[in-house]
């Protein structure tokens, strides 16, 4: 298998991770930034339905990187996990608690309303969670300071604790709200939910341009 052709599937499957499942993501954050409008029960089905089907599918995308990276490149595989594990195990956790949030939102038997909005606080949380250290974790790629020092902060905890990296971290989380507004604009006829939804695509799209300047002047 030429090494071209492995680079092209993790290509693909890292830029379809972040268009479908950097939405999933991205409609947790909406959650937590909806407030509590007169449209915030409807926000909550609409996300409900859109995820429903497809939510645990697009982890498949990032399965095939891991994979991929590690059958065709098992020392890059090695060293990324190595030095950087710390910001990957956080995204485990962050990925655990949202599925987990996720399905007890419509699967609890205690339908208290204390309790929806105990599940609500976490998989919103745990969503911007996930995608700001998914974000660290691709700063610390670029940062070029994995495997450099002789102590344990120099070697795992410099690498990707940098305002870069925070940086950055902000930046995929807006861009994975923006995304995920853009696309539930397009799974309701509701009028003005729609209006709702374009509203706070336009805050996003400020927010993301915002959190870009920070990404280039701390980069």
């Amino acid at each position: 298998m030429s090494t071209t052709f492995i680079i092209l599937v993790i290509f693909c499957a890292l830029v379809l991770y972040v268009l479908l499942g950097g939405a999933d993501y991205g409609a947790g954050i909406l959650t937590l930034i909806r407030g509590k409008s007169k449209h915030a029960a409807y926000f909550d089905g609409l996300v409900a339905r859109a995820m429903g089907p497809v939510w645990e599918a697009n982890h498949m995308w990032l399965i095939i990187v891991v994979v991929a990276l590690f059958v065709g490149f098992p020392q890059i595989f090695a060293v990324l996990t190595t030095y950087l594990h710390w910001p990957l195990v956080m995204i485990l956790i962050g990925i655990i608690l949202r599925g987990t949030a996720f399905t007890f939102m419509h699967y609890d038997p205690i339908e208290e309303p204390r309790v929806q909005a105990l599940w609500r606080f976490i998989f919103a949380w745990a969503s911007l969670w996930s995608a700001f250290w998914l974000g660290i974790v691709v700063a610390a790629l670029n940062a070029e300071r994995m495997g450099s020092g002789t102590t344990y902060e120099s070697r795992y905890i410099a690498p990707w604790l940098h305002w870069y990296g925070a940086s950055l971290g902000l930046f995929t989380v807006a861009i994975f709200a923006f995304l995920a507004s853009i696309y539930l604009i397009h799974e309701t006829r509701d009028f003005a939910l729609r209006m709702y939804l374009m509203r706070r695509a336009k805050g996003l799209l400020a927010a993301m341009v915002i959190c870009g300047a920070g990404v280039f002047v701390s980069a």
